[in-house]
């Protein structure tokens, strides 16, 4: 919940209500200085619950740990959406598939396979593993102890929690980094895998493949209609992170 609305937003948004002419300082019955070219004025954004007051380095502590966990929630996200993506398309399936329709890949797709199942799985096995903060909650709890201490007037409730605050945040932020940078490094990881295995299956798809000649062209298997080996199978029977 904002705290608080900074004046020029304030000042803004009644400006922008008022319409151009009060803008630019005309009355309402006053020629409005046409402005097609210049964007409606923009509001700055509300508070995000940023202590008013504090010492340059508890605010900077906060603002990190606001700013650790949004990244942590995001990288959690995105390695949800890959797993997502890999179920849906089963491209380890494809490339398996193409793989047996074309040999002559094989040289390329083996290894781009075992890089997609390595990297999905040591994503996995992260994601399923036990943190060291929660990993939905994070820092939050101590974040807002911090936010509440220097919000706090000396000889008020909690104006006396500021160092216990301040040494809680800390010890905090040390075990977020310590889940927040291994996460960080797995996902990018299998998001860049995800998008060579996607860049290969597009460049290839798209060159007609000849027929053999004599009957052996009838062996012949189209991309996608085979699952042999697929990625998935070294990971059925775990929990959906």
């Amino acid at each position: 919940m904002p705290s608080s609305i900074s004046l020029a937003w304030l000042v803004g948004a009644l400006a922008t209500a008022a319409g151009p002419g009060a803008a630019a300082g005309t009355g309402p019955g006053g020629p409005a200085a046409p402005l097609p070219d210049q964007p409606p004025l923009a509001a700055e954004p509300l508070d995000d619950g940023r202590p008013s007051h504090g010492a340059p380095q508890d605010l900077a502590l906060w603002a990190t740990m606001r700013d650790e966990q949004n990244q942590m929630s995001v990288e959690r996200a995105l390695a949800r959406k890959l797993y997502f993506r890999l179920r849906a398309e089963d491209e380890d399936a494809q490339l398996a598939a193409l793989a047996k329709a074309r040999p002559e890949l094989s040289a390329r797709i083996d290894p781009l396979r075992q890089r997609l199942y390595a990297a999905r799985k040591t994503s996995f096995d992260l994601m399923s593993s036990k943190w060291l903060v929660d990993p939905r909650l994070g820092c939050r709890p101590e974040m807002y102890d911090l936010g509440g201490a220097m919000e706090a007037l000396p000889g008020q409730p909690g104006g006396s929690d500021l160092a216990p605050a301040r040494e809680g945040a800390l010890r905090c932020q040390v075990r977020l980094r310590l889940v927040l940078d291994p996460l960080r490094k797995t996902t990018r990881e299998l998001q860049a895998v995800v998008a060579d295995v996607e860049r290969f299956l597009a460049a290839n798809r798209a060159t007609p493949v000849a027929p053999t000649p004599g009957p052996a062209s009838l062996d012949a298997v189209a991309p996608g209609t085979a699952n042999p080996g697929s990625v998935q199978e070294g990971l059925q029977g775990q929990a959906k992170p």
